[in-house]
């Protein structure tokens, strides 16, 4: 500035640690202001305070509805087969139901509807079908199994008592999944009555399960089934639903039996046709670990301890498990329809040490099923034998048709072995048929026939010709014609809550009445929709030959046992050129060399044969302008071959003809020995095979990449490639699972579950790496027999009845007792009659009771608690509320549910369910007192002292009762002091007033009331027309006996 420069002005730094520094003072000073503004509490308040808290009401319900209590899923690695239970009235249209639903999941039309039905649904579920019948024992039963019932309603009829009765056996069973369906909506001819018909009953069927249950309308019947959008959609429905396991069913295995069989030995039937049998069941194990030596309840047969039980393949398996890869969509060969009862076919058993098979009749339909007593194969035509052999007498004409007499089935080799098995001359034993039979010593050999070798003994025998070709026509396929729905015509009268139509075939209907518009609505005349029978027949036509010529006859040669070497090499060469002309390597088509097809087919034209065969498709045809005989001729047209392929000069393969450089090309193929080859490779030295395994590296960035090495099996690289895949996956669930966490969720809890699945895989792992060098069946006796299994199960001591009074129709249901369940005792019980019931129970009257697996008759005690905790003895149920019933049978655990039935027939007229409850406790003996007045009269009276006379019998009962309370009609109390000398039953009491003589004197006691000890089973598989016991209303009105009248109980004035 002296000298007048200016100097250099202050520059603020802009970058580095001190600005940085001050950079981050400010930005947290800044940051606590705006905290504090944002808290001031009248600029952030809540202007609405009752909506705030509706908020926040209505979030905490809604987190508290998803809650749930957890169970344990039992499936571990194959799933059973879902079961759905169809339900509904005779007539509403049930098999019409399961035959379109087999048809669109199998493409299979099925017969008559019998047992259980499993089909596959999809890559990894099953559903088994199961129509219920119109028996009370039967859809008892099935509501115990049922996964989900399709409740069948007809609607031109409306509700009736079954449908009602069943929804609450499903109520106390734990009420699986419920999907409502109405059929016969063709009937109405006024759009008008269909809606309002729609809307109630609608209506109604949610008032019984909830709001919103899924109702399917269907419309007709087109070729006897229902029509493909109605029911596409109910399987669209069926594939989504999720059911979540009971508790009765979580802790219980059980089965629902597919199949018997009696394996009783024929001559212990034969000597005693009721004696006990020896059955074997066959089922999908559901529930828990079934385990060997466990007791089982047969539903209306009884309990049985197990005499076996083992594991099968499973008949009907997943398509997802047979080649143990994921499929990600079923194909035609994939489709399969298991139903063991629904169609008759011949079962062959192979029994050992024995020379005539022993058939027996059975039913199947679906896959061939291996067991440890038969070979059952499926055929498609139950008649195979031939009709020489069934009626030799019988002249048949169309013979020229089919040679043999039968007609050839779909089961392929198996069908094949049953028809020539068949193929037998009527009159000839096993020797005559052992002489014709042929064998074949050497590959491309001539036969050797049994009757070419005879000894010197018989030089008698000649040998005839043994030509035999087995051509099989086309067979018959499915014909199953469904039966059309007969028109009901319907009269009946009006009762409360019950009305009573009879139909044309004489069956009375129950129809549910519920209030005086149903009563009083006016039905109009409906017409019933005409079904066309006319579904297309599959017809499977196979003209397929097979020729089983084994040469030509052999000139008779009696002093010689040589004759099999006569024309040896003749008859060799005509075998050969025969074999040669029918069959057909499709290898050789596909890789071999073009011209030994010309020259084949050349030869072919040579010989005159005409050939029909399906399999000329693949053969070659020569050229219009060349020599047809010329096999040479197509390879000098560039244009007939397929260029792509190497066709090497002819001189240079004939130095394959060398029988030591063929064997050097075997290691080169799937059946050589590879592991010589793999010995070959190490031994050389400084070759790594990188050059042959697709090894090579970047010359750019440097990185190596390893090829995979020519070892691998197919095997192993469908497994590594099946651990990469479901690493893939794992790692996508996780990040979905991650992407769909909401901030309500809470990160405690969803830890709690992830750890709760880690630890689930860890003991699964830790199981298979536990059993895994003991084997499965190490593992099946240690552990039991896992969910989802296909077991057997033999059971001895079966009575008769079981056997010869079986019905396809009625399930058969086993269900496993824990150890605590096998013994019999008291329960209390907390019940309630039905509101529908008509009258109210009686103690003592015999009730059918269903708890657990077991349907049992006993004599209930009832009772009611009182505020001291004392149990009050009713002789009658009370209306609209519960009681106490107290019951001699198997001990079931608390929380179980209970039903109880008057009567099961099918004949009796309204509401069936008698009573509801629970199980609430158990034990050797439960106190139901009974309430008893003692009455007395005064003799003498001293102010407040009187003798009393009449109360008690003896001096004994009086000291028992010394200090006992009385009291007089007139409300004076007293208590009894001591028993008076001389007068048997005499006593003193004193009173707080003086009592008049004309008094009458109570004395108020409780006694005990003991249960009468009755268990006695319903058996309702061992006899189809089971009777209960009846009760004593029941005796009066058969026998016409009055009531009784007890003197005492008269009141008197």
């Amino acid at each position: 500035d002296l000298f007048g420069k200016k100097g250099k002005d202050h520059r603020k730094s802009k970058s580095g640690a001190k600005v940085n520094k001050k950079k981050k003072k400010n930005q947290e000073q800044q940051a606590a202001a705006d905290k504090n503004a944002k808290h001031n509490p009248k600029a952030f308040g809540v202007a609405k305070i009752g909506r705030a808290k509706r908020t926040i009401q209505r979030n905490l319900d809604k987190a508290h509805q998803k809650e749930y209590v957890p169970n344990v899923n039992r499936v571990e690695d194959t799933p059973p087969p879902t079961c759905v239970v169809v339900m509904g009235p005779p007539g509403s249209g049930k098999s019409t139901l399961i035959r379109s639903l087999v048809k669109r999941y199998t493409r299979h039309n099925i017969g008559d509807i019998k047992g259980p039905i499993t089909v596959i649904a999809g890559k990894d579920k099953r559903i088994t079908f199961f129509e219920c019948p119109n028996d009370l024992n039967a859809m008892v039963d099935l509501a115990k199994i049922a996964d989900l019932v399709l409740l069948m309603v007809d609607a031109s009829f409306g509700f009736e008592m079954e449908t009602f009765e069943f929804l609450n056996i499903l109520q106390v069973a734990g009420f699986p999944k419920v999907m409502g369906i109405l059929t016969n909506l063709d009937k109405f001819k006024n759009n008008k009555s269909l809606r309002t018909t729609k809307k109630r009953l609608k209506s109604r069927f949610w008032t019984e399960i909830y709001q919103g249950a899924k109702l399917f309308y269907f419309s007709g019947i087109v070729s006897n089934k229902y029509p493909k959008g109605e029911i596409n959609n109910m399987v669209l429905y069926i594939s989504r639903m999720k059911y979540r396991p009971l508790t009765w069913r979580n802790s219980h295995p059980y089965l629902l039996v597919d199949r018997f069989e009696d394996v009783t030995h024929p001559d212990v039937i034969q000597q005693n046709a009721v004696a006990d049998r020896k059955i074997t069941l066959y089922g999908y194990l559901r529930g828990t670990h079934l385990k060997p030596g466990m007791k089982i309840h047969v539903a209306g047969a009884g309990d049985f301890f197990m005499a076996s039980v083992t594991s099968l393949p499973d008949p009907c398996p997943l398509p997802s498990k047979v080649n143990e890869v994921t499929k990600k969509h079923l194909s035609d060969k994939d489709i399969m329809l298991y139903a063991p009862m629904s169609e008759y076919v011949v079962v062959l058993v192979l029994i050992v040490r024995v020379e005539v098979p022993n058939w027996r009749l059975c039913s199947s339909v679906g896959n061939i099923t291996f067991d440890k007593d038969a070979v059952y194969i499926n055929l498609g035509h139950i008649n195979h034998s031939k009709r020489e052999t069934l009626d030799a007498d019988e002249d048949n004409t169309d013979d020229e048709k089919n040679k043999n007499g039968y007609t050839r089935g779909k089961g392929g080799e198996g069908t094949d072995m049953v028809q020539h098995l068949q193929a037998i001359e009527s009159g000839l034993g096993i020797d005559e048929r052992l002489k014709g039979a042929t064998l074949s010593l050497f590959k491309h050999t001539a036969a050797i026939r049994a009757d070419e070798l005879d000894s010197d003994d018989d030089p008698d025998n000649a040998s005839d010709d043994d030509d035999s070709s087995d051509d099989d026509d086309s067979g018959d396929g499915d014909d199953d014609s469904d039966d059309d729905e007969a028109s009901r015509g319907r009269q009946g009268t009006t009762k409360p809550s019950e009305q009573l139509e009879r139909d044309a075939t004489g069956r009375v209907r129950r129809r549910a009445i519920f209030n005086v518009t149903d009563a009083n609505e006016n039905e109009e005349t409906m017409e019933t929709f005409g079904d066309d029978d006319d579904d297309s027949n599959d017809d499977d036509d196979s003209n397929d030959d097979e020729s089983d010529d084994e040469g030509d006859a052999v000139p008779a040669a009696e002093s010689s046992q040589m004759r099999w070497k006569d024309n040896l090499v003749d008859r060799a060469a005509k075998n050969f050129l025969e074999r040669e002309e029918q069959d057909i390597n499709l290898m050789e088509l596909v890789y071999g060399n073009p011209g030994k097809l010309h020259v084949a087919d050349a030869s072919k034209g040579q010989r005159g044969h005409d050939s029909d065969d399906d399999d000329d498709f693949f053969t070659l045809k020569s050229s219009k302008k060349g020599n047809a005989n010329n096999g040479l001729a197509a390879q000098d047209d560039e244009n007939a071959l397929d260029c792509s392929k190497f066709r090497p000069a002819r001189t240079d393969m004939k130095a394959w003809d060398m029988p030591d450089l063929l064997e050097s090309l075997r290691n080169k193929f799937v059946t050589g020995n590879w592991e010589k080859k793999r010995e070959g490779d190490e031994e050389e030295d400084g070759n790594d095979g990188s050059d042959v395994d697709g090894s090579f590296e970047d010359l750019e960035t440097g990185t190596v990449h390893v090829g995979k090495a020519d070892e691998e099996s197919p095997e192993a690289m469908r497994k590594r490639l099946g651990d990469e895949k479901a690493k893939q996956h794992a790692t996508l669930d996780d990040l979905d699972d991650d992407k769909n966490d909401d901030d309500d969720i809470d990160d405690e809890m969803t830890e709690i579950m992830v750890e709760a699945k880690r630890l689930q895989e860890t003991q699964a792992l830790r199981n298979a790496e536990e059993f895994g060098n003991e084997g499965e069946n190490t593992r099946l006796q240690l552990e039991g027999f896992r969910n989802g299994l296909y077991v057997r199960i033999e059971l001895h001591g079966v009575p008769a009845e079981f056997v010869t009074g079986a019905l396809p129709t009625l399930p058969i249901l086993v269900g496993g007792l824990l150890p605590h369940e096998h013994a019999l005792g008291l329960m209390r019980l907390r019940i309630k009659k039905h509101r529908w019931h008509r009258k109210i129970l009686k103690t003592n009257d015999p009730l059918v009771f269903s708890i657990g697996w077991r349907r049992f008759q006993s004599l209930p005690l009832f009772s009611i608690e009182d505020t001291n905790d004392r149990h009050r003895f009713l002789k009658y149920t009370p209306e609209h509320m519960h009681c106490g019933a107290t019951i001699y049978a198997p001990i079931c655990p608390p929380n179980t549910g209970v039903l109880a039935f008057q009567n099961m027939s099918n004949s009796v007229d309204g509401f069936r369910v008698s009573a509801t409850g629970v199980v609430l406790e158990l034990d050797h003996t439960f106190h139901v007192m009974k309430k008893l007045k003692l009455i007395g009269h005064p003799t003498k009276i001293h102010k407040n002292t009187a003798f009393v006379r009449g109360m008690f019998n003896s001096e004994l009962e009086v000291a028992k009762f010394e200090g006992a309370s009385l009291r007089t009609v007139s409300g004076i109390r007293g208590q009894v002091k001591k028993a008076q000398r001389g007068d048997k039953g005499d006593f003193r009491a004193t009173f707080e007033d003086k009592i008049l003589k004309s008094d009458i004197i109570f004395c108020r006691t409780w006694v005990p009331v003991e249960p009468k000890l009755l268990y006695n089973p319903v058996t309702s598989l061992l006899q189809s027309n089971w009777r209960a016991m009846r009760t004593m209303r029941e005796l009066r009105a058969a026998n016409k006996l009055a009531i009784p009248v007890n003197p005492d109980s008269v009141y008197k004035v």
